[in-house]
């Protein structure tokens, strides 16, 4: 007990000691100058007329006595507004920072409209004034106008085009009988919660150079390096009512929730991209779909669901590795009477195929396809490769969600006898031979 006692004496004294010590003296040498975690801050693609995300950075101080910033100040003080430290404005002074400690500095912006298509870098700069020297830090964004669509419904023949992003700010709708022409190079950005909704004819003409985009608003970062580019669930998604019709090239859907939904539905999609939805990225009952050279990947609730119609897959990669929670259902979902899938790959985390009524009907057929799981070629598996792993150039903890494919996969080479004319996957490479929808990283 007198040791314990002793110990706990020792400890107090010393915790009274390092109190005592601590340093309250203030640098004034003009050699002391605090450090930036970034050389320049970057704002990255932001929309006119509309506040931008707010984009942060830390001020260290690497010295052993107290630093004061004497001024800080940022020169477009009409569009930018500054906080440092939680201290807001745009000229900032007596900011405090405790040796070898830091402070955060966030800017956001409100940048005029351009009043032409295109994107402008723009530049100003943050003035930093410390015992008497001063120092900048440039400060840049890629600015662009924007159009903006609130309760917008389509009632007519119309065409949206690359000249300027869209941004959807609750609903777009293409009512019975109309027509919305997507030229290529065209953004449709959904905010939160936002949804498309076709009744009539959404055409997409995208290019391999000049993709058709449909994803969420938010630019910039979540946290730290994680960027919104990879974050699910940002919008609702795209849903095609009974008699609708759908015919989209090069075309991108992703980061959604509910990714594309379709009921009863006459669907073609040629060389487009679906991914990323916290549900599925595609999911359709009752329609005639045709999906050739399309990579449809990543879901929560698995990827592709199909319930009964007319289903024809070629040349496709069906992959799950969804990032942002378990995996409820398998990739592949094939609940239909009539389903022909050749030269596609059916692979990734979790389980590639579910069979909802325990067996395949005489109109499913699986022609020269990869899957994870093992199995045998039979009535309804033709010249398919079981328990095979095609070589995707994914990293998930890097979030690369590449899935083109590694030298020597099985997936190259494979197709002798291509029953598909032409096939070309999202990136514009002929993809004839291969299975799925890419050739390699290398595009050989």
């Amino acid at each position: 007990m007198k040791n314990n006692l002793l110990t706990c004496l020792t400890a107090l004294t010393a915790s009274l000691l390092l109190q005592g010590c601590i340093n309250d003296n203030i640098t004034t040498s003009p050699a002391d100058q605090p450090e930036f975690s970034v050389d320049t801050l970057r704002l990255g693609t932001v929309f006119t007329g509309v506040p931008t995300p707010t984009a942060s950075f830390t001020v260290y101080n690497r010295h052993d006595d107290i630093l004061v910033l004497g001024s800080v100040g940022i020169r477009d003080s009409e569009h930018y507004r500054l906080n440092v430290d939680g201290t807001a404005g745009n000229d900032i002074a007596g900011i405090e920072i405790r040796p070898n400690d830091s402070v955060m500095v966030f800017v956001e912006a409100t940048l005029p409209r351009l009043g032409r298509p295109g994107t402008i870098r723009t530049l100003t700069h943050i003035d930093f004034t410390v015992n008497g020297v001063s120092s900048s830090l440039p400060v840049s964004a890629d600015a662009c106008d924007i159009i903006t669509l609130t309760g917008r419904t389509v009632t007519g023949s119309e065409t949206f085009t690359a000249d300027y992003p869209y941004r959807v700010m609750d609903s777009l709708h293409v009512a019975p009988g109309a027509t919305l022409t997507l030229e290529a190079g065209t953004r449709l950005l959904f905010h939160d919660r936002a949804t498309m909704r076709v009744s009539g004819t959404l055409r997409a003409l995208g290019t391999p150079a000049n993709r058709v985009d449909m994803t969420g608003d938010r630019t910039g970062f979540v946290a730290a390096r994680i960027p919104y580019d990879i974050m699910s669930g940002q919008w609702s998604g795209v849903t095609f009512e009974p008699g609708s019709k759908a015919d989209l090239a090069f075309t991108v859907i992703r980061n959604s929730t509910n990714g594309v939904r379709a009921d009863g539905a006459d669907i073609t999609l040629a060389s487009c991209v679906l991914r990323n939805a916290a549900a599925r990225p595609l999911d359709v009952t009752g329609c005639y779909l045709t999906a050739t050279g399309c990579e449809i990947a990543e879901g929560g609730d698995g990827v592709l669901a199909v319930k009964g119609g007319e289903t024809i897959i070629d040349h496709c990669t069906i992959a799950n590795y969804y990032l942002f929670g378990p995996i409820t259902n398998p990739a592949l979902v094939a609940d239909a009477d009539t389903l022909r899938v050749a030269n596609s790959i059916v692979y990734g985390l979790g389980t590639d195929v579910g069979l909802p009524s325990g067996t395949l009907p005489s109109g499913v057929s699986f022609t020269r396809c990869i899957f994870k799981s093992t199995g045998d070629n039979d009535g309804n598996f033709h010249n398919c490769i079981f328990d095979a792993d095609p070589l995707f150039s994914v990293d998930r903890e890097k979030y690369i969600f590449d899935y083109r494919l590694k030298a020597g996969s099985p997936a190259l080479n494979a197709v002798s006898d291509p029953e598909t004319a032409h096939a070309t996957s999202p990136d514009g490479i002929e993809i004839t031979r291969h299975i799925g929808a890419y050739g390699t990283a290398s595009n050989d």
